[in-house]
Parts: structure tokens; C-alpha cells; sequence
């Protein structure tokens, strides 16, 4: 398999993540899941395609494995690209003790300049 078609499939893959996760919302039990598994394909298939790299004869399933693997962790990622709710804090209630003070002293200063821009 060539670098071209690895590469072709890893984008595929990642494109049909966001889009799965665009029509079924999955929990993220089943991402752990399917990051597990990932993890596991690449891990067991990866030493056993670089043994067997060179040789011509023998079952070519391990030289697909270690691509599948990274397809599925690039599929992952592609939903995760959908998940950015779960991650972003829009409201800064985690980080608002913290730098409440300063984020207000920074709004202070640049707000006059957001309604300079808003007359028309």
C-alpha cells in the first residue's frame, strides 16, 4: 500500500467521522471503546508488520491492520471534532476565580473600541 492511499484513507476516515457524528450523536463510553480497540489493533499489528515488512510471502492481513488501526483513531478524532461542547467552557466558569479580574479589566479596554465599530 502506498503512502498515497494511507494518506487517502486516513482523511476519508476522519470525513466520515464528523460526518456519523454530524447524524448519530454517540456517548462517550463508546468512543472509549472504540479508542481501546484502536490502541489495541495498532499496538498487537504494528511489531508484526515490521517483522514481516521485507518479505513477499505470507498473510498480507498484517501489513492492512496498523493502517486500519490509525484509520480508526483518525475516525475517532474526526468525532471528537464534533464534541467541542463537552471541552470548551464558553461561560469561563472553570477559569473565572482565576482570572475573573483580569478578563474584565481586558473587556474594559476593548470594548469601546467594539461599539467604534458597530456605528454605522
Amino acid at each position: 500500500m502506498t503512502a498515497s492511499k494511507i494518506l487517502f484513507y486516513l482523511c476519508l476516515s476522519f470525513i466520515i467521522g464528523i460526518f456519523f457524528e454530524s447524524i448519530f450523536k454517540m456517548p462517550q463510553f463508546v468512543l472509549w471503546i472504540f479508542l481501546f480497540s484502536a490502541f489495541l489493533i495498532v499496538s498487537i499489528s504494528f511489531p508484526l508488520w515490521i517483522r514481516s515488512y521485507g518479505q513477499e510471502k505470507g498473510l498480507k492481513l498484517w501489513l492492512y491492520l496498523p493502517v486500519a488501526g490509525f484509520c480508526l483513531l483518525f475516525l475517532i478524532l474526526g468525532i471528537l471534532r464534533m464534541h467541542p461542547e463537552k471541552t470548551i467552557d464558553p461561560d469561563f466558569k472553570k477559569i473565572n476565580p482565576y482570572a475573573g479580574d483580569w478578563l474584565k479589566s481586558v473587556a474594559e479596554k476593548i470594548s469601546p473600541y467594539f461599539k467604534l465599530c458597530q456605528v454605522r
